[in-house]
């Protein structure tokens, strides 16, 4: 199991917050569970936010004014029978802080309340934080709705805390409890943890490497020969992260899998897809620089730290990381598996 203190790590790299937001990081270190953890990043943002830089926007809205502002709704108004006070029901931009981000955020405090076993200090704060947004709505939220609110956003907080909200809502189960939900653990949620651990090798060795370094993902085009080739039907060649320097790069993929060998008629073996991939990688990167690749995966008891293989001029090397030491060791292993692996 990783350690949560390393979550914290791996959370801030990944949303690239390791020090641009460390308010929202204040009291995580000593949490024990991840649904408290992420509950306060959570507040801890909300209360950032509310007293910093809380957005309003302008939200066609549909009430009663003393007079006439807007589109005048007469059908509406005649209902009413409200014309004989100067009053008429009309449909108007307004000022207000009632955005679709704020909505998420009021319905995860919501369901942070309804979490079983979550901590009572972070229970009675987001009460506290609920009776400030009473003017916010509450809704239904699905996965698309955060895609959506961080389109709209440039303010690195709050496309921060969009992100904890769909952690957390994506890590709600159902309990027997009407009105309670179990927290799932994201730690064993394969398809969330592959996601942040992609992100954090990327924003770490963005952050940690010397300038002169270019780190990025990058889409590889296919090197076709016949412009008569079906090569819309070709797949997409996006790599995790390219490190760059001159005329050299580095490919590297990050894979969580539980397993990192494969049984292949008794004998253990490196998954053959990740191979494929990668030398697929290899083949159709620049043609003038010398390449090497790097298949990455997180463990916390087997370590590689010598395996490799030599495909004509490329070398691809097998390592893992140790994500269940101490964090000074993880950030010393990640800056030496960089040294040992770019070409030289």
């Amino acid at each position: 199991m990783i350690p949560i203190q390393n979550i914290y790590y791996l959370l801030s790299y990944a949303w690239n917050q390791l020090e641009e937001n460390e308010p929202l990081f204040v009291d995580v270190k000593k949490i024990k569970e991840s649904e408290n953890l992420l509950a306060r990043i959570f507040i801890n943002g909300i209360l950032f936010l509310l007293n910093n830089n809380w957005q309003k926007n302008y939200i066609e809205q549909t009430n009663i004014y003393q007079g006439i502002k807007g589109k005048f709704e007469l059908s509406s108004t005649l209902k009413k029978n409200i014309l004989h006070q100067y009053k008429t029901i009309c449909t108007a931009d307004e000022w207000h802080s009632n955005i679709l981000a704020h909505q998420i955020f009021k319905t995860t405090l919501q369901n942070i309340i309804r979490i079983k076993n979550i901590d009572n200090k972070i229970k009675k704060e987001s009460i506290s934080i609920l009776r400030k947004l009473k003017n916010i709505d509450e809704i239904i939220i699905d996965n698309s709705l955060f895609s959506k609110a961080v389109s709209y956003q440039k303010d690195k907080t709050y496309i921060l805390l969009l992100n904890v909200c769909q952690m957390i809502f994506n890590c709600l189960l159902p309990s027997e409890q009407k009105g309670k939900y179990l927290f799932k653990k994201f730690v064993k949620d394969k398809r969330q943890m592959a996601h942040l651990f992609e992100n954090f090798i990327k924003n770490f060795y963005e952050k940690e490497l010397p300038n002169k370094y270019k780190v990025q993902g990058r889409n590889i085009e296919w090197k076709i020969i016949s412009k008569q080739s079906s090569t819309h039907l070709l797949p997409l060649m996006k790599t995790d992260t390219v490190i760059e320097h001159k005329k050299k790069k580095l490919i590297i993929d990050t894979k969580f899998y539980k397993k990192i060998l494969t049984k292949n008629f008794n004998n253990k073996t490196f998954h053959s897809q990740h191979l494929f991939q990668m030398y697929s990688y290899l083949k159709n990167l620049d043609k003038n620089s010398t390449i090497n690749g790097l298949l990455l995966y997180p463990t916390v008891v087997q370590n590689f730290k010598k395996e490799k293989i030599t495909f004509e001029e490329h070398v691809i090397f097998f390592r893992t990381i140790n994500l269940n030491q101490n964090w000074k060791k993880i950030h010393r292993d990640l800056m030496n598996i960089h040294k040992k692996c770019f070409p030289k």
